[in-house]
């Protein structure tokens, strides 16, 4: 099977200082006169003669990595490689051209040579609704219909209705009106790619023009991704991403970064990701990427500069944090993210942190659910973590990792987690658990998070956290009753490692430091309810069987920011703040 890519390339001549060499690099001429030698040649051909490139195989597409070397070498490249490319690129000036009825997209296609769309033409849509979609042919294939009606329909949800900046088009003698424009044509193993396209005169942001791929066949991806048979759920998908792409070029400054100002690309492709998701939720191709975290989620560092991470796994983090804010703050906490970044440039941490105040949260708060959720999935799906939570994979991780009256260190990667294993045994004599998790060397500016997920093995599990100190102890009473505690630590700092330790202890009497355990939990046998005494944070516990309630609490517990009497019944799925 062919890879499947998504990249965005910055390919404008005016493009001097937006994909400048961070200070950590230097200057590597030898690499750029590398990157001429191999891309050079396949561009002067797809200039001279598209289909004849098509026939010729010592011609291949460039890889994913080529792209992103020239983005960021762009200003060091020489101005014949880059005249070519961009004029390899243009759009041909005898491309047929359809205005889509909903906002006047400009695409343009063609029925002859490599770039050629399926010329079938059956049914069209309403001039005054572009939803509606109208039997009969209209004189437009129904490829370039269905690309505009996809068109439309993201272009309707990110900025009509989230709100964002709309996308600059391109400006040539040939294409002079002010609607944005995009192409259909031959884009080799990608789905679509988006080309920025030279600053905006006098404003913030580049134009740029998205190309979407003419033809599915071989797109066979999995039972659920088979878009050789269903190519509009392809179209959908590359029209939703290539659009936040031209989007997120609209709001970039030219003095910052590599990609878009200081924006790592992971973030860039998750966000992106993203508005498949919010424009067109049935198609759910986002599946075949999360594997990457999922497979080893300790391995895995979310919005990470180092592409060696799958670029596109990062997608499931602003997935989760749309579905646990709700259809309404959560597309406005990205929006805030880049509104923020065009005001004042940027790191990425800074951003997430103003984004999630606004919200009201930490954003190591925000990881952190993310984390404990994402244990919910495919076979353990409760609820807690996406709608789709059914359809991904499970976490990998080493049941037993630590045992009891031993300890275990772990590196946490940058905005990334550990998961710690504890088998319990039903002895009684270990009928009182102690956790504690403490970070080695000097604390980070952001201190790590941790939770505790106590398993039956009947399935049910109890969630105590999320709990955030230099050190951290949870204390449990009766934890006979459990078979594992599954410990997650998470690391809120961007851009630093950080190594904790976890010791647990078991015995028969239960001492608390009060100053190192901010939580405390007694859970009672049946037939008594199993009750909670809390002396912390945060609580979360799903059951089948029997209710659960608060008690000798002294203050309110706030659900969603409501109050909560004592001795209440705490909600299934519900995190509480104390």
């Amino acid at each position: 099977m062919h890879n499947r890519f998504r990249i965005t390339i910055s390919i404008h001549l005016f493009l001097i200082s937006c994909l400048c060499v961070s200070e950590a690099e230097t200057i590597d001429f030898e690499a750029n006169r590398a990157i001429e030698r191999e891309l050079l040649p396949y561009f002067t051909a797809m200039l001279q003669s598209r289909d004849q490139l098509s026939k010729t195989k010592s011609f291949h597409h460039p890889t994913q990595q080529q792209l992103l070397s020239v983005a960021r070498s762009w200003n060091h490249l020489s101005h014949t490689f880059k005249t070519t490319l961009l004029q390899a690129v243009a759009i041909p000036p005898e491309s047929d051209m359809y205005k889509t009825p909903g906002f006047g997209i400009e695409i343009y296609y063609t029925t002859a040579g490599t770039d050629a769309v399926d010329s079938t033409d059956t049914y069209g849509y309403q001039e005054d609704d572009w939803r509606l979609l109208v039997p009969g042919p209209n004189g437009i294939p129904d490829y370039v219909d269905e690309t505009g009606w996809a068109l439309d329909s993201s272009w309707n949800m990110m900025i009509n209705q989230i709100g964002f900046h709309a996308p600059s088009p391109i400006g040539s003698d040939s294409f002079l009106s002010d609607n944005y424009k995009v192409r259909i044509g031959s884009v080799g193993n990608f789905y679509g790619i988006t080309y920025p396209a030279g600053p905006v005169e006098g404003e913030t942001g580049f134009r740029s023009l998205v190309v979407i791929r003419n033809r599915w066949t071989g797109w066979n991806l999995s039972a659920m991704h088979n878009y050789e048979t269903d190519p509009l759920k392809g179209i959908s998908i590359t029209c939703a991403h290539e659009l936040f792409h031209a989007i997120q070029y609209a709001t970039a400054h030219q003095e910052h970064g590599i990609a878009i100002d200081y924006f790592p690309i992971s973030f860039l492709e998750a966000t992106a990701v993203l508005m498949e998701e919010l424009v067109f939720d049935y198609v759910n191709d986002f599946v075949q990427y999360t594997n990457a975290f999922f497979g080893d989620p300790g391995n895995y560092s979310f919005f990470s500069h180092d592409t060696r991470y799958d670029l596109y796994a990062s997608s499931i983090l602003p997935i989760f944090i749309c579905y646990k804010l709700g259809k309404q703050i959560g597309p406005q906490f990205i929006k805030n993210i880049f509104d923020l970044n065009n005001s004042v440039p940027q790191k990425l941490d800074h951003l997430l942190d103003s984004a999630s105040q606004k919200a009201g949260m930490t954003w190591g708060e925000l990881l952190h659910q993310f984390f404990v959720s994402s244990y919910f999935t495919g076979r353990r799906e409760n609820g807690l973590f996406t709608i789709d939570a059914s359809q991904l994979p499970e976490w990998d991780y080493t049941a037993g990792s630590v045992t009891v009256g031993m300890t275990e260190t772990k590196r946490i990667l940058p905005y990334g987690m550990q998961p710690f294993s504890c088998i319990l045994s039903s002895d009684t004599n270990n009928r009182i658990l102690r956790i504690t998790c403490a970070v080695d060397g000097m604390p980070p500016p952001v201190l790590p998070d941790m939770s505790v997920i106590l398993k039956r093995g009947s399935g049910d599990t109890i969630i105590v956290g999320n709990l955030t100190n230099e050190t951290i102890q949870v204390t449990i009473e009766n934890s006979h009753m459990f078979s594992e505690a599954l410990i997650i630590v998470s690391n809120g700092n961007y851009d630093r490692s950080i190594f904790v330790t976890i010791s647990v202890h078991g015995s028969t009497d239960l001492i608390i430091n009060k100053k190192n355990a901010p939580l405390s939990v007694a859970i009672k046998e049946p037939p008594i309810s199993e009750l909670f005494n809390l002396n912390g944070t945060r609580i979360n516990k799903k059951t089948n069987t029997s209710a659960f309630y608060i008690r000798r609490v002294s203050h309110y517990l706030y659900p969603h920011g409501e109050k909560t009497e004592k001795n209440t019944v705490l909600r299934s799925g519900t995190l509480y703040r104390y």
